[in-house]
């Protein structure tokens, strides 16, 4: 299904979504990839559960589908025990899941020719690598639109908490609750995302070395910066740059 990051399922395609509750109370193993995910969703088959999808839904499953523990990181997930149900993430983590399919159904030994015969891909990086850590979420709250404004321009600022808390002029902990309430992130995490994100555009797109990519990024414990990029992208600085960076020449 083409759906927009935004664009909830809710009272379209009914006959559909009961035939797939139906067809699971009867012992189906139901497989889903990127927005498929949504379409379970709906079906309530994935309340309390753990899913996957294309990284650009998470704000969607927050508001739509709040029952349902999305993670976009995995490229594959698994919402029972059973394995009745798996989701895959976005693009061609389709790739991922036909192998898990052939695997699971005729053999891991017949996977592995599949792949070779049709240059299937594991992606075992995950989806994380790909995912834009700062994405636009509308509101209301014209404080803390304020706030995100100023950060953009001035996360390297190492005291860029204690300033942007001065120019929100509330008390720090009401900053931090409104913050969270209105984005979705905490505070810091924002802070950390725009840091990232500079650090995997330098990394895309120069040679710098990792300590002065790390202090671009406004981070002066390379150490530490080292530490929150593999935890935010899935990928340590190194792997991240030989993954996205453009062949000389091409």
């Amino acid at each position: 299904m083409w759906l927009g990051p935004d664009e909830a399922l809710h009272q379209r395609h009914d006959r559909l979504v009961e035939w797939v509750r139906q067809q699971y109370a009867l012992g189906s193993t139901i497989y889903s990839a990127c927005s498929g995910a949504i379409m379970l969703a709906e079906t309530g088959l994935l309340d309390g559960c753990h899913a996957t999808s294309h990284w650009g839904y998470q704000d969607l499953f927050r508001k739509a589908y709040s029952k349902v523990h999305f993670d976009p990181a995995p490229n594959l997930t698994y919402a029972d025990a059973a394995g009745r149900i798996v989701t895959a993430g976005g693009t061609t983590s389709w790739h991922d899941l036909a192998l898990h399919i052939i695997s699971r159904h005729a053999s891991p030994g017949e996977a592995l020719r599949i792949a070779k015969v049709y240059l299937l891909k594991w992606h075992g990086e995950g989806d994380l690598p790909y995912a834009s850590l700062v994405r636009p979420v509308p509101h209301g709250d014209s404080v803390i639109s304020k706030c995100e404004n100023w950060l953009q321009g001035h996360f390297r600022d190492i005291e860029a908490i204690v300033h942007v808390t001065a120019l929100a002029d509330i008390p720090e902990r009401t900053l931090k609750r409104r913050f969270k309430a209105a984005t979705g992130n905490s505070l810091i995490s924002y802070l950390q995302n725009l840091r990232v994100e500079e650090a995997k555009r330098l990394l895309e797109s120069s040679d710098l070395p990792l300590d002065e990519i790390s202090a671009e990024a406004g981070y002066g414990d390379t150490s530490f910066f080292r530490r929150v990029f593999k935890r935010l992208t899935g990928l340590t600085s190194s792997h991240y740059r030989r993954l996205f960076q453009p062949i000389a020449g091409s």
